[in-house]
């Protein structure tokens, strides 16, 4: 059996109220590190039959950020176009292959 892959933390901090997912996405290192950790999750989440995959505890809070399977095709679809647009070709590989 793999190890299980180390659920990272994410720190986020919002300036105001008006904050949007859509500002924080386009930090270019926050998105690589969510296109990253998704592949990672949605990976071991498909090694262990899973129906959920966790991508990031929030803050420390103890609130995890979860992917349910329904959701793993637009979200490798997704994570595929921005590697692609990033020449990352064996991210897409592994991304095929899945």
């Amino acid at each position: 059996m793999k190890k299980s892959r180390q659920l990272k933390s994410m720190n986020v901090a919002f300036v105001g109220e008006e904050t949007s997912v859509k500002e924080i996405e386009s930090v270019p290192i926050v998105k690589q590190i969510i296109y990253d950790e998704a592949v990672a999750s949605i990976t071991e989440a498909i090694d262990k039959n899973q129906d959920h995959s966790s991508l990031f505890e929030i803050n420390n809070s103890g609130f995890i950020l979860e992917l349910r399977r329904e959701d793993w095709i637009r979200s490798l679809t997704k994570a595929k176009s921005y590697y692609e647009e990033d020449e990352n070709y064996e991210k897409c590989a592994h991304i095929n292959y899945l």
